[in-house]
């Protein structure tokens, strides 16, 4: 995936591979693009140390030692499903703008404050809480306006458009992901445990940290 900067262009297949695969730091180095990797719901609940639901209270941008960007989300948790108990939570996205510097990551998301969420987050490196499979650790809830239900979406900007939770597109009837149903999946899984599958790039030992196991599951 390219990450592009105001002040050059580059390929950092070591970046975004370490942001998908859950990096402990940041790495940047001459590559071709590549993708993020797909993780399914039940791979994201048993990656996840952190799954809440809350509401975005503040959204800004720090830079680190290295040069790069990033952009803190501060959550304020309603709902709890996997992890400690806790009122807010800090998420960290690698991107965004502070001062003239400009750093994108292709398939990571966006936050805006007011936004409504269910966020799958795992502890990395410095301790940050990064979402789990970059734009699909994030799901915005709204109002659908057909079944008047809540649903939750996956939704990325376009290309120089800025993230509002407010203005992204309403999936077609039929086409809903229901937040009740979203929650039944995850408590289901929860309850059921992990099954013992690997999960590209997550440790095995912190697979079996942070979840029930199955019976049978050694």
């Amino acid at each position: 995936m390219p990450i592009r900067s105001s002040s050059s262009t580059f390929h950092a297949l070591g970046f975004v591979l370490g942001l998908a695969l859950f990096g402990a730091g940041l790495h940047s180095g001459p590559a071709s693009a590549t993708t993020g990797i797909a993780y399914t719901l039940d791979q994201r609940v048993d990656a996840a140390e952190h799954i809440v639901r809350g509401e975005v209270l503040d959204v800004w941008t720090e830079l680190d030692s290295n040069g790069n960007v990033w952009t803190r989300v501060l959550i304020e948790v309603s709902q709890v499903l996997k992890g400690p108990q806790v009122d807010t939570l800090v998420i960290s996205e690698a991107g965004g703008t502070f001062g003239n510097v400009r750093t994108t990551v292709v398939g990571a998301t966006g936050f805006s404050v007011g936004e409504d969420l269910v966020v799958f987050g795992s502890v990395r490196g410095e301790g940050r809480v990064q979402l789990v499979g970059l734009s699909l650790g994030k799901l915005t809830v709204r109002l659908d306006p057909s079944t008047r239900r809540e649903i939750v979406q996956s939704w990325v900007a376009p290309k120089g458009m800025d993230f509002d939770h407010r203005f992204i597109p309403l999936p077609s009837d039929g086409s809903q992901v229901f937040l009740d149903d979203l929650v039944d999946s995850v408590q289901a899984r929860l309850e059921l445990g992990w099954d013992g599958q690997p999960i590209p790039g997550i440790p095995t030992d912190r697979l079996r940290r942070v979840n029930r196991l199955q019976p049978g599951v050694k």
